[in-house]
């Protein structure tokens, strides 16, 4: 893999963790916990693996 590919690949990441940790501390806010399980939700909507529409859905399911 070349460098180039690398560092995006690191800036990626790097922004990922920042907007889980946005996530994290909105849900704190809230008074809820960013439990793993909702935590893979959220990596699954950022990735594109899971719609946001899908992951509110399950969301809901769980917790309604």
């Amino acid at each position: 893999m070349n460098t180039s590919v690398m560092e995006c690949l690191q800036k990626d990441e790097s922004a990922l963790c920042e907007a889980l940790d946005n996530i994290a501390m909105s849900c704190q806010m809230e008074g809820m916990e960013l439990t793993s399980e909702i935590r893979a939700l959220c990596l699954a909507v950022l990735d594109g693996t899971l719609s946001l529409q899908d992951g509110l859905y399950r969301l809901n399911m769980k917790y309604s």
